[in-house]
């Protein structure tokens, strides 16, 4: 009796403990298996040539290892401190053929050989290529970079491309460019206005000094012989010198309101706000006036 009792609470626990493995089982497993998923790869020393520093090399070799691990594309198992051309010639073999990298791979020990190349003509040149032993293909991704400093920065796109990875997103931009078109300049009908106005002053001027020059014609030409002759006359001389005195005020009054008009015209500027004249105060012991200075594309003023 004492049989039964200690061999029934065994059998439950080696059945409770069958059943617990077959639940954990399929969980196990997976994770096990996802752990493995990764495909071995080996880099070789990157190949410098032409006028690349064997530094850049270097450190394109440890960033690229970097950016293996962290896109976990690949399981890197380690660096060997040959390039491909050494270790083809210690294998015998030249060339990136199938049978030549695939010989490289297994002396490695991996699955995937990766191997790049730093070549200085100018403009720099960096080539990644990615042998895959089991299906016996290369692929190579080329960048153009203009200086050492973007070598390093070339790595993940190239390891991204090989490995059939989307592009590195831009960060979004916070600044926006919103362009601002100038307003318009609007001159106005004002210096246009002015500038009639001096001009039909003027022209009113040299009527009248016209008329009064035919004025005093007829008074010089008048031999009165009676009084109503000579106040015809004498009208004739008042009309001319009124006439006279008026027409010269036009003119002066005139000339100066159509200058300033012009002037304003001018002063008013470019579409920029900038202006081909300038006024500018002199003074003299004489008195004091204003000069007018400027550039026009004929010449000067």
């Amino acid at each position: 009796m004492i049989r039964r009792v200690v061999s029934g609470p065994s059998s439950l626990v080696l059945l409770l403990g069958a059943l617990a493995l077959g639940v954990l089982a399929p969980v196990l497993v997976p994770t096990a298996g996802a752990a493995q998923s990764r495909t071995a790869a080996t880099i070789l020393r990157t190949h410098v040539g032409g006028g690349a520093s064997e530094s850049a090399g270097r450190g394109f070799d440890r960033v690229l290892r970097q950016r293996l691990d962290a896109l976990e594309v690949a399981e890197v198992a380690g660096s060997v401190e040959l390039d491909l051309e050494s270790v083809q010639l210690a294998l015998g073999c030249m060339g990136e053929s199938v049978e030549c990298l695939r010989a490289a791979a297994s002396q490695a020990g991996t699955e995937i050989l990766v191997y790049a190349s730093i070549e200085s003509s100018g403009s720099i040149v960096v080539s990644v290529m990615r042998f895959d032993a089991t299906e016996g293909r290369l692929r190579r991704a080329v960048r153009t970079v203009d200086s050492e400093a973007a070598v390093l920065e070339a790595a993940e796109p190239l390891a991204r491309e090989l490995w059939d990875l989307p592009p590195i997103e831009a960060p979004p931009s916070d600044t926006v460019i919103v362009p601002v078109t100038p307003p318009s300049r609007s001159l106005g009908l004002g210096p246009i206005i002015v500038t009639a106005v001096g001009g039909a002053a003027l022209i009113a001027g040299a009527i009248l000094l016209g008329h009064a020059a035919y004025l005093g014609g007829v008074y010089t030409s008048a031999n009165p012989t009676n009084a109503m002759q000579v106040d015809q006359a004498t009208a004739a001389l008042r009309g001319s010198q009124d006439e006279s005195l008026i027409g010269t005020v036009l003119l002066a009054a005139g000339g100066a309101v159509a200058v300033g008009g012009i002037v304003w015209l001018l002063a008013a500027g470019n579409e920029d706000g900038s202006s081909p004249l300038a006024v500018l105060p002199f003074v003299s012991p004489d008195g004091v006036s204003l000069t007018l200075a400027g550039t026009f594309p004929g010449g000067g003023l």
